[in-house]
């Protein structure tokens, strides 16, 4: 009997043998025959690439474009803090005049330091203007990893910043040698890289006769036809004051007053067959009172985009709240062609202001640039004109570098009572005193500047 059951015990668990292996043998035929039938399956989708801009958007001449959703809808004038150069201080030098130079013994042979810009493409927003005198300012555009520049005047730099727009300026009647035939050569793009825009008079309010273009109103319409006959796409004048605040005192240039206009006047200043109504003061604005008197002209042309120009306190409000204002009130596109911080109330060196607590006036290092006002300054209002829609263009204004005393810094010159640092925490390079032909190296706010 215990001899029968281990039989039939040997009987199962062969068959299970068998029936294992059998079944193991029919599976792996199943699977050969599916890869040699059945379809491959789809590959799995690629992800999305991010989609960037590669040009600014402009707003339309049409509508008012929107409000930054920062600002309040309002769009509040700036803030007491001058947004512009108050007239009893020093004037801004659009040019440097040239330093004097240290003997070729005394002065660095080479410029050692080479700036490299921390984005792979420059910003198509940002500028940088130099004149085109200056024989560095070709490296300093490209060095600032610029996306467009200007030199105050119709000539590109030679050799031009390679990749990078130029864009000409009219300056001046006056100041502009041959004046008609330079405008007659701009109806032509006859310059590589040149872009198809014109930008008009450089504060031609300001009575400063060595440093602002400096006409009456008058001139600046005589001469307006001609700059519409270029083609060009234009720039309005430039303002050394506000466009949105009378002036504490009538601006000599504001003339000759429009005829029969008295008060605020609404006027269409569009370009195209979209109205865009705006009130203006013509009485007090010298911008106003230029639009007013080119509306009467034939053929009838106005400017495409506003340019402003803002020199005050690093306070980031009250650059912003400005140029809300001048877009809700023209409803068109702005350039800021010039700007930077000032401490109008500078006696010598640089320090934490008295009259406007909490703003640090000190040369911005790479050691402060965290808590530095003029560094936080250009960080913030460079981050939010790339956030704006009708900001379409930007350019911070270079200055010479003071360096306080007993310094050992290669600044242009020392600080003192009788040459109090105005301006010279805003510098993007250092000396040219001592870098007369070759690149001076980049301050820690240029290299800030050139990463933004």
């Amino acid at each position: 009997m215990a001899n029968l059951k281990e039989a039939v015990k040997g009987f199962e668990f062969g068959g299970m043998i068998k029936g294992f292996i059998l079944g193991c043998l029919a599976l792996l035929i199943i699977i050969v025959l599916a890869a040699n039938i059945l379809p491959p399956p789809p590959p799995a989708p690629a992800p999305k690439a991010k989609t960037t801009t590669s040009a600014p958007v402009k707003a339309p001449a049409s509508a008012p474009a929107s409000a930054p959703a920062s600002a309040p809808a309002s769009a509040p004038a700036p803030d007491a803090s001058p947004a512009v150069t108050p007239a009893s201080a020093p004037i801004s030098e659009h040019e440097p005049p040239s330093p004097v130079i240290e003997s070729p013994a005394a002065s660095p042979a080479v410029n050692s330091i080479v700036p490299v810009a921390s984005s792979s493409s420059p910003n198509p927003k940002k500028g940088f203007v130099a004149g085109n005198g200056d024989p560095t300012g070709a490296a300093k555009i490209s060095a600032l990893n610029a996306g467009w520049y200007y030199t105050w005047g119709a000539i590109p730099f030679t050799p031009p910043p390679p990749g990078i727009k130029f864009t000409p300026m009219f300056w001046n009647v006056n100041k502009v040698p041959n004046a008609a035939q330079v405008l007659v050569t701009m109806k032509t793009l006859d310059v590589a890289g040149q872009e198809n825009i014109l930008l008009a008079y450089n504060e031609p309010d300001g009575t400063n006769a060595s440093a602002q273009a400096n006409m009456t109103v008058g001139q600046a319409v005589q001469w307006w036809p001609q700059l519409v006959a270029t083609g060009r796409r234009l720039g309005s004048p430039v303002m050394y004051g506000s466009t949105t605040q009378a002036p504490k005192t009538p601006n000599p240039n504001n003339t000759p007053a429009p005829d029969g206009v008295s008060g605020i006047v609404g006027l269409d200043i569009s370009n195209t067959g979209t109205p865009n109504v705006v009130n203006l003061d013509p009485t007090n604005i010298w911008l106003d009172n230029f639009l007013v008197q080119i509306s009467v002209q034939n053929p009838k042309r106005f400017p495409d985009f506003i340019c402003i120009h803002w020199y005050g306190p690093p306070k980031t409000e009250s650059f912003t709240n400005y140029l809300t204002a001048v877009n809700a009130k023209y409803h068109l596109p702005i350039w800021v062609t010039e700007y930077s911080c000032a401490d109008w109330t500078a006696t010598c060196c640089p320090t934490k202001n008295t009259t406007l607590p909490g703003i640090d006036w000190s040369y911005p290092t790479a050691s402060n640039l965290g808590t530095n006002s003029t560094a936080q300054f250009m960080k913030n209002t460079v981050q939010w004109m790339n956030s704006q829609p009708f900001v379409e263009r930007f350019s911070w204004k270079e200055r010479f570098l003071l360096v306080p005393p007993g310094s050992s810094e290669q600044g242009d010159s020392q600080m003192s009572p009788s040459n109090p640092d105005f301006m010279g925490q805003s510098a993007l390079f250092m000396s040219y005193k001592h870098f007369p032909t070759a690149l001076p190296p980049l301050t820690d706010l240029g290299q800030l500047y050139a990463s933004l």
